[in-house]
């Protein structure tokens, strides 16, 4: 998503891109929060090169993930793991979940057509 939205960005300038990710999945995490462990706000994230990233011994795959950079806002789900990032079912089905309530009430607010409408 993040390329495609680099490859547009003067049509998608005003378009919220979000990104969902496991919280134990997303390298140097620790940035993204204070000593309180309160999450920042704005944050100063710096991404983990993809070469640099550790691997599972085992298949070789990044055991983590950076940030997006072309995302505009990120939903950091935790569901208590670590190092999953190709592993995690629960933000498979938190992701396909928030997406068909996106689109249930996108098609509901489309079929607003009086502006008196509640909707």
């Amino acid at each position: 998503v993040g390329d495609a939205v680099a490859m547009k960005r003067s049509f998608v300038n005003s378009i919220p891109v979000i990104g969902v990710n496991s919280w134990g999945a997303v390298s140097n995490n620790a940035e993204l929060v204070d000593e309180k462990e309160q999450g920042l706000f704005p944050a100063k994230y710096n991404a983990v090169p993809l070469s640099d990233l550790e691997r599972n011994p085992a298949t070789g795959k990044p055991m983590s993930m950076s940030l997006e950079h072309e995302h505009t806002h990120f939903l950091l789900v935790d569901f208590g793991t670590k190092n999953d990032f190709h592993e995690n079912d629960q933000v498979r089905r938190f992701r396909i979940r928030l997406q068909e309530y996106l689109v249930q009430r996108t098609e509901a607010t489309e079929q607003c057509d009086d502006e008196r409408q509640f909707c």
